[in-house]
């Protein structure tokens, strides 16, 4: 398509399977690692990611489809820091949490 551009934006990734980012928020990614269970944050403005990952799930199983999968933001995430994640775990079905973050590197600012 004209006018758009694709370019790297970080690498070392350990298999990132989905990338997502808060309502309304352009200026940071969140990056999922499948087998890792890593959600990591990657900042536009310098071009980093952030040194700690902001969740780490797990164990999780370690097929193709299998691992961390998903995540989705409540639409009102940047006060009620709710997201949800979809993974898999050894031994289990699909699991789906719902959880609440308190860590500041999550909000905005």
């Amino acid at each position: 398509m004209p006018g758009i551009i694709a370019r790297p934006v970080v690498s070392g990734l350990s298999r990132p399977v989905f990338a997502t980012a808060p309502p309304a928020d352009q200026r940071r990614l969140f990056i999922l690692e499948q087998h890792t269970g890593k959600i990591l944050i990657f900042r536009f403005s310098t071009n980093t990611l952030a040194p700690q990952p902001f969740l780490k799930v797990g164990p999780l199983s370690q097929g193709n489809e299998q691992g961390l999968l998903g995540l989705a933001f409540a639409p009102d995430f940047n006060t009620s820091g709710l997201f949800y994640v979809n993974f898999h775990r050894c031994q289990r079905d699909d699991q789906y949490s719902t959880l609440q973050s308190v860590s500041s590197q999550s909000r905005p600012g």
